[in-house]
């Protein structure tokens, strides 16, 4: 390797190193900011709209309002007072996020354990060894007059033999999710910059980042809760067929969907990032 080429490399490592220790310029800062702050009101519109309360709504409508505020002042190239007011919302912003994110991780909770509850059977009466299923695919004998079986294994969830394994796998990497999610909410990390009066703009980047982030886990754990469910309740779809003509049985509106607890059809819409226009269960306030 000749030395031109060298001393290139050498130059662009450098400047791959050091290029985090010269500090931004006001108005990159600014424009970062602005992007970060639009990104956190995108991510929380869909989840206050759909989950808070009549309170957290005007709070969410102030933080929104300070937002254009201090993009007023970006846009005029005022970078330094955009900057301090970009801080301002930020603050703002964490403890109305915790609020939110712990109701999430609280419904996450509440369906994944009603879905475990309901389907706990599978365990063990709807499994391919039981001796159950070996009497229910036995030939009927009209000789000998053998009773038909009218036990809790019925045409309707017949089905259950064969997909019991896949709403077990369902509500297992749900509780994996949720439990990545409130080791996030619970890092130790977030509350100490909570707490900490010199705490910096990226440190309060990193604890927003985190509650954006419990926010899509959380809503990973609740579909994988309502897919248990709407597989469970299989046989449903021929109900849900005959009352509904029109019905596309492909992708069905949540709203709808019998197969899922009327409770928790708002967290299947909202998991969609969509508001719900259903009628909310009370339990879907904080």
């Amino acid at each position: 390797m000749n030395f031109r080429k060298t001393l290139t490399i050498m130059t662009i490592l450098f400047l791959f190193f050091t290029i985090d220790a010269f500090p931004l310029s006001p108005g990159e800062k600014a424009r970062q900011n602005y992007q970060f702050t639009l990104l956190l009101i995108r991510t929380f519109r869909i989840p206050v709209e759909n989950f808070a309360p009549q309170e957290a709504l005007g709070e969410y409508d102030k933080i929104k309002e300070a937002f254009f505020a201090a993009r007023e002042h970006f846009y005029g190239r005022n970078y330094v007072e955009a900057q301090n007011q970009y801080m301002s919302m930020k603050l703002n912003l964490i403890p109305f996020a915790a609020d939110l994110t712990q109701n999430y991780l609280t419904r996450t909770k509440e369906i994944l354990d009603m879905a475990a509850k309901d389907t706990e059977e599978l365990l063990f009466d709807f499994t391919k060894s039981t001796p159950i299923l070996r009497d229910i695919r036995k030939p009927y004998d009209p000789i000998r007059r053998e009773e038909v079986y009218t036990g809790k294994h019925t045409p309707q969830n017949y089905h259950l033999f064969h997909n019991g394994r896949i709403i077990e796998t369902y509500i297992r990497e749900g509780y994996a999710a949720y439990y990545q999610a409130k080791n996030f909410f619970d890092d130790p990390e977030i509350e100490y910059i909570r707490q900490n009066e010199k705490r910096t703009s990226s440190e309060i980047d990193y604890v927003l980042e985190r509650y954006m982030g419990i926010i899509r886990l959380s809503r990973t754990a609740k579909q994988l809760g309502i897919e248990a469910f709407k597989l469970y309740n299989l046989s449903k779809l021929s109900e849900m067929s005959e009352k509904h003509e029109n019905l596309n049985l492909h992708n069905i509106d949540p709203t709808y969907d019998e197969r899922i607890p009327e409770q928790f059809r708002v967290d299947a819409v909202d998991n969609r990032n969509l508001v719900y226009k259903g009628k909310k269960d009370s339990s879907s306030q904080p």
